[in-house]
């Protein structure tokens, strides 16, 4: 094979090309990856394995060169880590997932030719090129993060998967894919043809009949067992014939008559194929002293039902939903007209000392579309729907983020793009720098997260979510309706089991008195300056109520 490119070799030899210019490549044990090992390399990756690519491990003997290549992300982060981090720090880890290793005699080793690589993952390929090797070299190296080994970003791409990668037929195990030869049946032929598709021309395959189809019954030759009628019996299943006792009219229609105060209405989404009709009963379920089902999941039967009543409130929230956004009077429910507030605090008293740090926020009276089951007046709201929207609670006696119960409830808003709100702890701004982290509800991932921002980026601590690779159920989360968030926060001075400077967080996703996710987890970043606040990002939230008090 030819050698290409002899200069270019000769240059990454000398520098630690190709890792990036960012890795320090320095191996576990401390010894930096020679620079004339490996000289240049091209690997393609799909993209749902990770974000990028590291070089895992380096051997050089007098017999053999071996390297090993793995998959990394920065959207993971290892929990075990916080409580050692300091900020600015990047919260990240690097998931080791072998995806190629390359393997070469050393006597046989050609330098500078393209040496194909073994895919461990499926549809992962590419070439290495190795250098000069110095004569008597050896290297025996581990890396253990991408920021030793991270691979360039021109050596190392990801790609998008086709949409559709393989054609299969229901109740048949074995699919088509790869190179497939189509091929008609007696009265069938495939034919390429061009076809406009959603206003595009296209090449496309037709199936078609061949035989004349004027003068034959199609539907009877092509009906299927079941195609008959109901009265025909020639399906195994039978058919619905009535409803209870009641058959339908000559016209085939069976009419529905409502009584008393019944108000039905129609109710249609053509985009997801569905109609029907929504009943509406004059009495609210406030008034009934009945127990209802309360389900936590999504509309297909992934759902996990509890049981609450309908009259019943937790004991916790009877004084904490007597207060309201006023707009106006932000004294303290608990200790009105106090010349200063102590804990706890309620929506009223918060407001007077809510900080905007980022974007904009209003106080919003709520319209027929977005009643609370809080007593609010109005709500809190984030106006700014293209980026983050951040306030933090200032009074200055009761500021920092440790040994506090701190809880936002409010509204999904139905919105084009983003619908999310959130809890923010630990805020801290340096200069045009800044830190936080928000445990976030978002509609429009159907998830709930607790994340830590580093100025740069989200790494995710936590994930409930339904399209998440978690094994968690889908959340189901829906518009107009009240979660809310709980914070506790403790440090060694409440909790002689917990090391100094370390806080121990526990985040809570409740729905009235169901919990639907928690997460406990350690961090060493709540420092005394640090903030608490609420949160929305690209969205505009609607925060109805929230809850402040110390923990002694």
């Amino acid at each position: 094979m030819a050698i290409r490119s002899h200069s270019w070799y000769n240059k990454n030899a000398t520098r630690r090309y190709p890792l990036d210019s960012a890795a320090t490549g320095e191996a576990d044990t401390g010894k930096n990856l020679p620079d004339d090992i490996l000289v240049d390399c091209h690997i393609r990756f799909p993209a749902d394995i990770g974000d990028s690519i590291m070089l895992s491990s380096a051997y050089v003997s007098d017999k053999l060169v071996s390297l090993t290549f793995a998959v990394t992300t920065t959207k993971e982060i290892d929990s075990s880590l916080i409580s050692s981090m300091s900020w600015p720090v990047p919260v990240e880890r690097a998931l080791f997932t072998p995806i190629a290793v390359i393997s070469v005699l050393r006597e046989s080793l050609v330098v500078g030719q393209q040496y194909a690589i073994e895919p461990q993952k499926g549809g992962v390929g590419g070439w290495v090129v190795f250098g000069k090797l110095i004569e008597g070299s050896a290297f025996n190296g581990n890396f253990t993060t991408s920021a030793q080994s991270l691979l360039a970003e021109r050596c190392a791409r990801p790609y998008k998967k086709l949409p559709v990668e393989k054609i299969g037929k229901l109740g048949v195990s074995t699919a088509l894919q790869d190179i497939v030869s189509m091929q008609g049946l007696t009265d069938i032929e495939i034919v390429k043809d061009i076809r406009s598709i959603d206003g595009y021309t296209r090449d496309a395959f037709i199936f078609r009949l061949i035989a004349n189809t004027d003068t034959r019954n199609l539907l009877q030759e092509y009906n299927g067992p079941c195609g008959g009628r109901p009265e025909s019996n020639t399906c195994l299943k039978p058919g619905i014939e009535k409803l209870n006792t009641v058959k339908p009219d000559c016209a085939g229609n069976i009419n529905l008559i409502y009584k008393e105060c019944i108000n039905p209405g129609e109710a249609t989404a053509p985009d997801i194929g569905y109609a029907g009709q929504v009943l509406e009963f004059c009495m609210p379920l406030t008034c009934v002293e009945a127990t209802v089902p309360q389900y936590i999941g999504d509309c297909y039967g992934n759902v996990v039902p509890s049981t609450v009543t309908t009259t019943a409130q937790p004991s916790t929230l009877a004084a904490r939903e007597a207060a309201t956004w006023s707009g106006v009077d932000y004294t303290n429910t608990a200790t009105a007209g106090a010349a200063e507030f102590t804990p706890p605090f309620y929506s009223q008293g918060l407001l007077h000392y809510m900080a905007v740090r980022h974007g904009t926020w209003k106080v919003e009276h709520p319209n027929d579309d977005y009643r609370s089951s809080v007593s609010s007046s109005a709500f809190y709201t984030a106006t700014d729907a293209a980026n983050l929207n951040l306030a933090t609670f200032d009074n200055n006696v009761y500021t920092h983020s440790r040994n506090k119960i701190w809880e936002v409830e409010g509204q999904l808003r139905e919105m084009v793009g983003e619908s999310n709100f959130g809890s923010v702890f630990g805020y801290k701004k340096v200069g045009t720098n800044f830190r936080f982290f928000v445990a976030e509800l978002n509609k429009t991932r159907d998830a709930f997260r607790v994340m830590y921002y580093n100025n740069s980026f989200y790494s995710v601590i936590s994930d409930a979510a339904g399209n998440s690779a978690q094994t968690s159920s889908p959340l189901g989360l829906l518009y107009k309706r009240d979660y809310k968030i709980v914070l506790s926060t403790k440090d060694n001075t409440v909790d002689a089991s917990l090391a100094a400077g370390v806080t121990q967080c526990t985040v809570s996703l409740m729905q009235g008195s169901a919990q639907l996710y928690s997460v406990v987890f350690t961090t060493s970043l709540l420092h005394v300056d640090t903030r608490l606040g609420i949160y929305s990002r690209d969205s505009l939230s609607a925060i109805e109520a929230i809850y402040y008090n110390e923990i002694s």
